[in-house]
């Protein structure tokens, strides 16, 4: 992986500060901002396929929108059972109530209770710490054939993991770390000039969307470059 070129590839655009401004604005635009995923999905297209300037342009907004859509559609399906399970845990703390009458019946109820939410707040931690690791494994699949039900190959998936195990969860950690990295920069000059009026408050406002969006384009080329050392080119691929 070559994260040298994820640092600094979006700054090699000379038209960079105008494709990524506008990236903000529709970023914060509701419904809308579905195609700032969209446009990650091109970015992992691109640098497949070596493209020379890997910034798109903003020209085929609706394609973008339509590209956003599917993978937030995907990922909302994925945490659909996440979403279900969360209210059982709230819904156990009543279960000792119907023994109330009861002293045994009631510490019986409360010992079953506990032991299930605990068990269940256990496997939906889990869940979500699979659907990390699996929610750019969706957005790679989905750069790659550009269908909805792409995003649902999970036995390609675990093809591609058995395969590239090592130089995937590189990718996941480093990106993670850069997340990390940015937004301790961020909430330490933040500290430092955010009590400044309204100044302070529109530099803080700025640096909150650049820096996420910086680590999102990071993670994004490295997707790329994972994407071409598992596919290769897409015209490689017939």
């Amino acid at each position: 992986m070559d994260f040298n070129r994820a640092f600094r590839y979006m700054f090699e655009d000379k038209d960079w500060l105008t494709k990524i401004g506008l990236g903000l604005v529709i970023m914060i635009v509701p419904i809308l901002n579905f195609a700032w995923i969209g446009y990650q999905v091109q970015i992992i297209r691109n640098v497949r396929n070596g493209e020379p300037l890997v910034l798109p342009t903003w020209d085929d907004l609706g394609k973008k929108f339509m590209d956003g859509l599917m993978i937030t559609l995907a990922n909302l399906v994925y945490a659909l059972p996440a979403i279900l399970f969360a209210g059982l845990p709230m819904l156990l703390m009543f279960i000792p109530m119907l023994g109330s009458s009861n002293q045994e019946l009631f510490n019986v109820l409360m010992t079953g209770s506990t032991v299930v939410y605990f068990c269940v707040t256990c496997l939906i931690i889990l869940y979500a710490l699979a659907l990390a690791v699996l929610t750019p494994m969706i957005k790679i699949h989905y750069a790659k054939e550009g269908t909805f039900a792409a995003c649902f190959k999970i036995g390609a998936f675990l093809q591609t993991l058995r395969g590239y195990a090592a130089q995937y969860f590189t990718v996941l950690l480093v990106g993670m770390g850069i997340s990390l990295g940015v937004g301790v920069a961020v909430s330490m000059v933040g500290s430092l000039v955010g009590w400044f009026p309204l100044i302070g408050q529109l530099v803080l406002f700025a640096l909150g969307l650049a820096g996420p969006t910086y680590a999102a384009l990071f993670s994004t080329h490295l997707y790329g470059q994972f994407s071409a050392l598992v596919f290769g080119p897409e015209n490689a691929m017939g």
